[in-house]
């Protein structure tokens, strides 16, 4: 558990529950109860890492220049977001489901650029965070075919 918050907790893994004849082992988010499939577990966990450094931005804990540690970060986690699933996504006909997480990155982008917008950037991070957890990874498990998923997991495994 992050501090207090009992919307915030650690990811873990647990032992697949599914039948022989689903998809792929599942992993708990790290929002809760929800299963993820194995696959997305590596972007999963790095929201552990985003909702940390969110909490630490809305709480004032963290004044450091956020450009670098975006840079380092979330870009590379985005860049798995926009070019493998927003492009699948978007062919299954997902397009407001694409159009807000395109937008949430580049609301991303732009606050972690401004000097000055640390509480600003930790809120809109935390928001998008749950936005991907409850709303955008739930449907890609649901829509998108195992070579997409398997794509991603091939990208978040590599070094980067």
């Amino acid at each position: 558990m992050i501090d207090d918050d009992p919307d915030e907790v650690e990811p873990s893994e647990t032992p697949s529950t599914r039948s022989p004849t689903t998809r792929s082992p599942t992993t708990r988010s790290p929002v809760g109860d929800t299963k993820r499939d194995a696959r997305l577990r590596e972007l999963s966990s790095e929201h552990h890492a985003a909702l940390v450094w969110a909490r630490r931005l809305r709480r004032g804990l963290d004044r450091q220049p956020m450009a670098e540690r975006f840079a380092r970060e979330l870009e590379p986690h985005f860049a798995i977001e926009e070019t493998i699933l927003a492009p699948a996504l978007r062919e299954s006909g997902e397009h407001a489901l694409v159009d807000r997480l395109l937008a949430e990155h580049a609301t991303l982008r732009r606050l972690a650029a401004a000097a000055d917008a640390h509480e600003a950037f930790g809120t809109a991070l935390h928001d998008h965070v749950r936005f991907e957890e409850r709303e955008l990874f739930p449907r890609c498990e649901a829509v998108l075919a195992d070579a997409v998923l398997d794509a991603v997991l091939r990208a978040s495994t590599e070094p980067r």
